[in-house]
């Protein structure tokens, strides 16, 4: 997606299949290190994109923050959470 100030942004939801919970948390957790602090960290408005809710609205089980270098800006920070929605189907969204 573009955006009117020049940045690109990619909004990402994928749907982990049943029984692989477990692995992709490990997955994450070896990837990218301890979740950060669930209980207090603020989840980026986004503009209000769909997804916000989605997370707001869901057991969340994981956080990871990730800075790189962007294209068009100095720097660009990617964000992952792995929830649980309210069927109890796993779901990660890639933020950024």
């Amino acid at each position: 997606m573009e955006r009117d100030q020049g940045e690109e942004y990619a909004f990402i939801k994928l749907r982990v299949r049943t029984g692989y919970e477990e692995e992709v948390l490990r997955i994450f957790q070896n990837s990218f290190g301890e979740t950060i602090d669930i209980t207090s960290y603020i989840i980026r408005p986004w503009e209000g994109h769909k997804f916000i809710a989605e997370i707001r609205d869901s057991s969340i089980q994981y956080i990871a923050k990730i800075i790189m270098e962007g294209k068009r800006i100095k720097t660009r920070i990617i964000e992952v959470y792995v929830v649980y929605d309210e069927t109890g189907k796993m779901l990660i969204y890639v933020m950024g």
